[in-house]
């Protein structure tokens, strides 16, 4: 019907994790969230995906088998648009090396799993935030 308001389309998020278990839950919080994941398993299968469609944050495991994700991040930051994309770092690991090559990779912030759910969705929503005009 004209001239009733529409909702705006939710912001894409891509989530790149090996874990099916982790796509799951992700997929899940970001559906209540209101927000329209994107899921790949692999980082090939992220570069694919960023390619089609620009989200306005990536979720991106850290252990993968086909690459790592600070790799990804470099990838991705090196692509058309790519600058702009905030990206943050899933990781299980607390090692300190860990998170310095994330961040020198391109990564804007880094969580680490088990994450608590209500900080990563907040950590979602204030990083859309600060890179939407």
């Amino acid at each position: 019907m004209a001239g009733l308001p529409t909702k705006p389309p939710a912001h894409a998020v891509l989530v790149i994790d090996d874990g099916p278990d982790n796509r799951l839950l992700l997929r899940a919080l970001l559906e209540r969230g209101g927000y329209r994941p994107v899921l790949a398993d692999s980082g090939e299968a992220g570069l694919a995906c960023f390619e089609r469609e620009t989200p306005a944050l990536i979720l991106l495991d850290y252990m993968m088998p086909d690459m790592t994700g600070p790799e990804v991040a470099r990838r991705i930051r090196q692509r058309p648009g790519g600058q702009a994309i905030p990206i943050v770092l899933l990781t299980a690991s607390a090692d300190e090396a860990h998170v310095r090559e994330a961040l020198a990779a391109g990564a804007d912030d880094f969580l680490i799993k088990p994450f608590d759910r209500k900080v990563l969705m907040a950590r979602v929503a204030a990083t859309i935030a600060r890179s939407r005009p």
